[in-house]
């Protein structure tokens, strides 16, 4: 193989494994973001069940089924970025996301344009939003995620300029 065409290779190699972790992380997005949607929603219909109660319930479960990602502490973490991030989706969006959400997965046509539109809402990976959640002001949130994308600031360096605001 020449110089040009192992250059070449070595290029299509990273794009793919660069674009298959930005699919792998949206895909991981819009669960987390409907795993809140749902626990929000639980909550508003169930005022008689006490959040705590609820939430230790759907996380005994989860985690016996997937692991200790669905702890009580990442279930509280889910619901907070469903809530504060549910508005950078228009209604018809979101009925394309719950559509997405309640139909096989296995169904590309429905999922696919819907992990597409996470990786245009949400630039960043998981722990950048853990983080950001945690950040009280929505402008100050939304300012230091908009900072974190254009400057490519790692999560240290995000909390380093957090506490400077």
């Amino acid at each position: 193989m020449s110089q040009k065409h192992l250059i070449e290779t070595a290029q299509i190699i990273r794009n793919v494994r660069k674009e298959t972790l930005r699919t792998v992380e949206a895909a991981i997005l819009y669960t987390y973001f409907n795993v809140g949607r749902i626990i929000h929603q639980d909550e508003q219909r169930n005022k008689n069940l006490l959040p705590e109660e609820m939430l230790s319930e759907i996380s005994k479960q989860l985690v016996k089924e997937n692991g200790k990602s669905y702890s009580v502490e990442n279930l509280v973490l889910f619901k907070r970025f469903y809530i504060l991030y549910s508005a950078r989706f228009s209604d018809n969006e979101v009925q394309k996301i719950f559509k997405a959400w309640s139909a096989n997965l296995t169904t590309i046509p429905q999922y696919d344009p819907v992990v597409k539109l996470f990786k245009k809402r949400f630039r960043l990976t998981w722990p950048y939003y853990q983080f950001l959640i945690s950040v009280e002001n929505d402008k100050t949130r939304d300012h230091l995620e908009k900072q974190t994308v254009q400057n490519g600031w790692s999560i240290d360096e995000l909390v380093i300029k957090s506490s400077e605001e």
